[in-house]
């Protein structure tokens, strides 16, 4: 049997001060280290929400193998492996899910959003009940301001932030799981603060 142990190291940062980071929780196997003769990497206990890793299609229970061909065998090895690679790149990560292997691929985002994604409507400066059409016009006007094109404002990391508040908020289903997580996550901060103020 499989003992599985929640492990969330911190990476160091990077020159820009962002950890790179794409959103999931590791166990590591303590026994059955090997079956069969082959060794087993860091096994996914929990995908969050709206992160690099959802995006992409990880899931709980998959065994993570290599990234970019480096092999990894642990959660430490995997973070090791991760932090060598810049906020916004794309890494092919091997994972094992059942008896199949297949590659997935990654775009590393930050961990400044580590509670999952930011606040995609402060990021196209609209308010969260307005319209497709009105979230349409800011996606326009944000995705100019931050295109690499644009030698004052031009950012790839926060146009790719752009692009996927879009593809969240303009289709109804993925809108309404994002508005109920995000509810969720103000409480949670509202929640700490309070605790804060009060200790």
């Amino acid at each position: 049997m499989n003992e599985q142990t929640d492990f969330a190291p911190e990476a160091p940062k990077s020159k820009n001060g962002l950890r790179p980071w794409i959103g999931v929780h590791l166990g590591v196997a303590n026994s059955l280290q090997q079956e069969y003769g082959k060794q087993y990497g860091p096994s996914v206990l929990k995908v969050m929400q709206f992160s690099p890793a959802a995006r992409a299609g990880l899931e709980a229970n998959d065994v993570l193998l290599s990234i970019n061909g480096t092999r990894v065998d642990s959660p430490e090895d995997f973070l090791h492996c991760l932090r060598t690679h810049s906020v916004g790149t794309t890494i092919s990560i091997l994972v094992r899910r059942g008896d199949v292997e297949q590659v997935v691929e990654v775009e590393i985002g930050s961990d400044s959003h580590i509670l999952g994604v930011p606040d995609y409507y402060a990021l196209l400066e609209v308010s969260p009940d307005a319209s497709v059409e009105v979230i349409k016009e800011a996606f326009l006007v944000q995705s100019k301001k931050f295109d690499p094109a644009n030698v004052e404002t031009g950012d790839p990391y926060k146009l790719k932030l752009v692009r996927d508040a879009w593809d969240t908020l303009h289709r109804v289903e993925s809108r309404e799981r994002y508005d109920i997580w995000l509810a969720e996550q103000k409480l949670i901060t509202e929640g700490n603060s309070k605790l804060l103020d009060e200790s």
